[in-house]
């Protein structure tokens, strides 16, 4: 609580360090694409509703990420200054979900679900590096204002807001620019931000791929020195993300960049040694090829199931075990 308190009466360096803009740049209408028009209009309801009863909202994340891209979002993300409770209030139709990270589902006709979350703070070891050896984020529930919740983001390209009653895109960090440059770069201290949360090494690759972006080189160097931290990563959080890189019909291409970056062989080290993926390029292992012609299925729309790919990944392990050239349990 103290720490808190502390904060609230005195700058923060660390904070404005992270920010590239510290009171947020807006760019109008006149100078991007973006427009009402385009929007999900069950989200622009949900955003205007909370705006009449005092909440700052916004559009935030990967939809307008991908809007500036020229690309249909699949989802459409709200973020406001409304507590979860406060926003249970104002929408019947709505429920809470998550214990991490509480947000707020508010359902419309057909069982549409439009996603809204509170602002969040920066972790208070962002305020104190150097005093924590344990940087992995148990809870997210600390609320905060626009441009903390810029800065406790991903990446850079992941967290900018879109207002609709102007029309204008607000950046706290960078990410215009980013998405410009087609850059992933993570916000802040890379070996803190891959500590916090490990997976956001994978989601690196899995939108460099996705995009046909580069990974910024600070942030490439973040991931191979802090590479062993996936191993801390949940299953549920891995097993989530690999079904996502597996439906992209990019999975070669990811874990490409995976095997580039030294995550493949951290996460799954059993397998990356029984192939021969570290002994040749990439695209002429047998992992490389199985993924191309998987992906190129896909393409082809067959129905690849999760255990379908983790076979691909894994089965050059179980031909060693199945021949004797592995011993012990393979499960541990």
């Amino acid at each position: 609580m103290l720490r808190r308190i502390l904060r609230v009466f005195s700058p923060s360096s660390t904070l404005e360090g992270m920010l590239a803009y510290p009171e947020g740049k807006r760019i109008y209408r006149e100078f991007h694409s973006l427009r009402r028009e385009q929007m999900d209009q069950d989200a622009l309801k949900v955003i205007n509703r909370l705006n009449r009863h005092g909440h700052r909202s916004y559009l935030v994340g990967g939809c307008v990420r991908d809007m500036l891209l020229g690309r249909r979002p699949k989802d459409f993300d709200v973020v406001t200054s409304a507590t979860p409770t406060q926003i249970r209030k104002i929408f019947s139709n709505s429920r809470s979900i998550g214990r991490r990270f509480k947000i707020v589902h508010v359902i419309f006709r057909g069982g549409k679900v439009i996603e809204v979350s509170t602002f969040r703070s920066l972790p208070d070891h962002r305020f104190e590096p150097g005093k924590k050896d344990d940087y992995m984020l148990k809870r997210d529930n600390q609320y905060g204002n626009p441009r903390e919740d810029a800065a406790r983001r991903d990446f850079t390209i992941n967290a900018i807001f879109f207002d609709p009653r102007n029309e204008s895109v607000i950046d706290y960090v960078g990410g215009y620019d980013d998405i410009n440059n087609k850059a992933i770069r993570v916000i802040g201290d890379a070996d803190i931000s891959f500590k916090e949360d490990p997976v956001r090494m994978l989601r690196a690759a899995k939108f460099a791929a996705l995009l046909d972006f580069n990974i910024d080189p600070g942030t490439l160097k973040g991931i191979k020195r802090n590479k062993n931290e996936i191993q801390k990563a949940s299953t549920a959080r891995l097993l989530e993300e690999y079904n996502k890189i597996f439906r992209t019909g990019r999975s070669f291409q990811i874990f490409q960049s995976l095997a580039e970056t030294g995550l493949f062989k951290a996460m799954l080290p059993e397998a990356w040694n029984a192939s021969d993926a570290g002994k040749s390029d990439f695209a002429d292992s047998s992992i490389g090829r199985r993924l191309s012609i998987a992906d190129k299925m896909l393409d082809e729309r067959e129905d690849l199931t999760t255990i379908i790919f983790t076979a691909l990944l894994i089965c050059d392990l179980v031909s060693d075990v199945f021949t004797g050239q592995v011993k012990g349990n393979i499960t541990e």
